[in-house]
C-alpha cells in the first residue's frame, strides 16, 4: 500500500508546532503577533496539502482497519491511532539520531493496552498493526485481529536494519571510549 503519511506533512506539522509555541510566546507583542499568526496560516495550509495527497491512501489504511476491527471499538487501532504512531516513530527515529535519508526500512508493530482492572478476566479483542518507512513516508502494511490478556501493557517494537542499528549505538557512544575488562583489571 502507498503512504497513509508522507514525510512532507510530518515536516510541515513539526513547522506548525514551532510556529504556534513561537506565536504562544509573542502574544504581548503585538507585531510579533501578527507576523507569527501569518506564519502559522502559512504551516496550516502546507500542512493541509499535504494531507491531501495521502488522502485516498489514508481512506485505504481505514477501509482495512475496520474491516479488521469490526463492531470492536475499544483497544483497537484507528486511523489516529494509526497516524500516531507514525508520528511517535519518526520523533523516536529523530531521537535517535538516525537522518531521514536513512529511515527507510525501518519497520513498527504496535498493538494498544489491554485493560487493567482487576476485575477485568476475559481476553479482550485488539488490533495489532505493521507500518513501514519507506522514501517518501509511511506505509500501512498489515492489521491483525489479536486477543490480548488483561493487564497486558502496550506493545510497540520499532525494527532497524543492522545499519540504522549502528547509527543508533554510535550516538549512544559519542564521548564515550569502549575499554577492555583486562585493562581495567590491571589499573585497579
Amino acid at each position: 500500500m502507498k503512504n497513509f503519511l508522507n514525510v512532507k506533512e510530518i515536516d510541515a506539522e513539526k513547522e506548525l508546532n514551532v510556529a504556534k509555541q513561537q506565536l504562544s510566546a509573542a502574544n504581548g507583542n503585538t507585531y510579533d503577533s501578527e507576523a507569527w499568526e501569518a506564519r502559522v496560516k502559512t504551516c496550516r495550509q502546507k500542512s493541509y496539502a499535504a494531507r491531501a495527497r495521502t488522502a485516498g491512501n489514508r481512506a485505504k489504511a481505514e477501509a482495512s482497519l475496520e474491516a479488521v476491527n469490526g463492531k470492536a471499538r475499544a483497544h483497537t487501532v484507528g486511523l489516529d491511532a494509526l497516524l500516531d504512531l507514525a508520528l511517535e516513530c519518526e520523533r523516536r527515529l529523530d531521537a535517535a539520531g538516525i537522518p531521514k535519508r536513512d529511515r527507510v526500512g525501518v519497520a513498527a508493530t504496535y498493538s494498544p493496552a489491554a485493560p487493567s482492572a482487576r476485575s477485568y478476566k476475559w481476553s479482550v479483542a485488539s488490533t495489532r498493526v505493521t507500518i513501514r518507512r519507506g522514501a517518501s513516508g509511511w506505509e500501512f502494511v498489515e492489521a491483525k485481529r489479536v486477543e490480548l490478556r488483561p493487564k497486558s501493557p502496550e506493545d510497540l517494537s520499532i525494527w532497524l536494519s543492522p545499519a540504522q542499528a549502528e547509527t543508533v549505538r554510535a550516538k549512544a557512544m559519542a564521548g564515550f571510549v569502549e575499554r577492555d575488562p583486562m585493562a581495567v583489571r590491571g589499573a585497579a
